[in-house]
């Protein structure tokens, strides 16, 4: 098991690409509907394919740590 550990420090090798992501400066909830809406078309996205092990499920800002027993790794983001 220690062998196939896995620790997550500080960032992501891979960042998550945002760019087709529509922001407006002035529309919130448009804003708010258009970020749910691409977190939904991403994760639908992984259907079918293997598991992405360089994964982060929190961002680099975040003040916590988690350790996933499904996935053996452990995640100390860069704000810790």
């Amino acid at each position: 098991k220690l062998a196939k550990f896995t620790p997550k420090i500080g960032y992501p090798d891979k960042w998550r690409d945002y760019s087709r992501l529509n922001i407006k400066r002035d529309d919130l909830v448009g804003n708010a509907m258009r970020a749910s809406t691409f977190e939904y078309e991403r994760n639908i996205g992984k259907l079918g394919k293997p598991i992405d092990h360089t994964e982060w499920g929190m961002t680099p800002q975040t003040v916590n740590a988690y350790y996933r027993s499904t996935m053996n790794e452990i995640v100390f983001p860069a704000a810790i």
